[in-house]
Parts: C-alpha cells; sequence; structure tokens
C-alpha cells in the first residue's frame, strides 16, 4: 500500500473492511486523506462508541456519510452525525437548540444538513 521505506501511499483509493478503521487505525489514521466515505453511515451515531471516537481522528478534506438507515432513536443521533462531518459543530449545542423539533426550527435544521 505504500512505497517502500515511505509513507506515501501507491494509490489514489483505499477500500477497507468495516474493522479495519479501528483496527489498523495505527497505519491509516495518519494519512492526510482527500475524502473519506463512510457506508453504513448510521454507524457513527453513537459519540461514546469506539467506531465514532477512533474515526473522528482521521483527517480528511471531505466526509461523505452514505446509509439506507434512518434514525429511529432521537434526534441526538443526527446531531452527533453533523458532528462528525464538520467538528466545528458541537452535538451538545445542537441538541440544546433543536432538542425539541418544532415547525419552526426545522428548516434551520434541513438547511444545516444540506
Amino acid at each position: 500500500m505504500f512505497h517502500p521505506g515511505t509513507t506515501d501511499l501507491k494509490c489514489h483509493v483505499v477500500v477497507t473492511s468495516y474493522n479495519s478503521p479501528v483496527s489498523d487505525a495505527k497505519t491509516l489514521r495518519p494519512i492526510r486523506w482527500q475524502a473519506l466515505i463512510v457506508d453504513e453511515g448510521q454507524r457513527l451515531k453513537n459519540d461514546q462508541s469506539q467506531f465514532y471516537t477512533e474515526m473522528a481522528k482521521y483527517h480528511a478534506g471531505f466526509k461523505l456519510l452514505m446509509t439506507g438507515t434512518p434514525l429511529q432513536n432521537n434526534p441526538r443521533e443526527l446531531f452527533n452525525l453533523l458532528q462528525f462531518l464538520d467538528p466545528k459543530v458541537q452535538a451538545a449545542s445542537l441538541e440544546e437548540e433543536f432538542g425539541q423539533l418544532t415547525k419552526e426550527n426545522v428548516p434551520t435544521l434541513h438547511a444545516m444538513i444540506r
């Protein structure tokens, strides 16, 4: 995956298993990724999980979450996903502002998601 004796990637794309970002973090985390695309993005809905905390340490210029699973439990799951995509956004602050979803604040939240 690397040029001999360097940390320079030989490839433009790295596709991993679901566990590799955690199990191989020592190798993968130091790389400055152009993009980080996470399939089954709903795995990042819990900001206390090992997967979330490890993935949050990766550096990427662009992040994309793909999921076919709707959020089911509470708005905090959505806020955690937004925080993962943009660490300047704090899930706790979003929960304070949007904890009670109303017809007045939902358009603002929709704008953030887009």
